[in-house]
């Protein structure tokens, strides 16, 4: 009934656009930003709740600090019936990521926005940079923060803004979502690799064939155990015959990411 609801507003802030087709998230997306009118501009999944107040914080934050291109707030993470789940961790970075900062944490956490319904940026830096790249089936948020993060300050609103919902349907939690991710995460962090401080780089690919390639490998050994060969095979392929297995190794050197190495940090002066 989603449709009939939207066409029976009249509230004027409200603007329907309805899909033509399956051409998947981030080209409707893109498609969507097309037709954005502000200067900041925050994605809402149809399944999260922005929390009363949420945009006037986001605006405040980001004329508090001008040079922030993108900023995520924090969330608490509620059920298919929007019990709390978790109430989220706040307190965890500094407000404001230099672009130093904001790449090495893409590259050693991967997506840290964690949900693209924390995420409000500004226009001007979508213009700069671009929009999604419709070759990310999966990662396209991700990707997209990751470029943005490379010439542009990433900022952290310590405040849970949103309510995000937990549920089995989500794209992230679908199975044949998990080998994606893995292929696609890959191509973003070799993308990154040649921003990060170049004292650090080849101390960054050793983390990662230590520590990403070791996640990867488990996936990689769970699909074998599921009969689901091909799944394997491509992470395999990913990872090569050699890195395979290196990160076998590392798997039960770690007991499976049990002992985590250290990234190899350089912070700003």
């Amino acid at each position: 009934g989603s449709r009939a609801y939207l066409e029976s507003l009249r509230d004027p802030r409200v603007r329907f656009f309805p899909s033509k087709g399956r051409s998947g998230l981030f080209p409707h997306l893109n498609r969507l930003l097309g037709r954005c009118r502000g200067n900041l501009i925050h994605f809402l999944c149809q399944d999260d709740l922005l929390e009363p107040g949420a945009l006037a914080t986001e605006r405040g934050f980001f004329e508090l600090h001008p040079e922030v291109g993108m900023a995520y707030a924090k969330y608490t993470t509620i059920g298919s019936q929007g019990e709390t789940v978790s109430p989220g961790e706040v307190g965890d970075l500094p407000p404001v990521l230099v672009p130093m900062l904001a790449t090495q944490h893409f590259f050693y956490h991967g997506c840290i926005a964690g949900n693209l319904s924390t995420v409000c940026v500004r226009a001007s830096v979508l213009k700069e940079v671009g929009v999604f790249d419709e070759s990310f089936t999966v990662a396209g948020d991700y990707e997209l923060w990751a470029r943005i993060g490379v010439r542009h300050a990433v900022g952290v609103i310590q405040q849970r803004l949103l309510r995000i919902r937990s549920h089995v349907k989500q794209l992230s939690r679908a199975k044949n979502s998990a080998v994606p991710f893995v292929l696609e995460n890959a191509r973003i962090r070799e993308a990154l690799v040649p921003h990060l401080p170049r004292q650090t780089q080849a101390a960054a690919r050793r983390f990662e064939r230590r520590r990403q390639n070791v996640l990867d490998v488990h996936l990689a050994i769970r699909c074998v155990l599921a009969g689901r060969w091909r799944e394997a095979r491509l992470i395999g392929r990913q990872l090569g015959g050699w890195g395979s297995a290196h990160a076998l190794g590392f798997w039960l050197w770690t007991l499976n990411n049990r002992r985590r190495p250290q990234a190899p940090w350089v912070l700003p002066e």
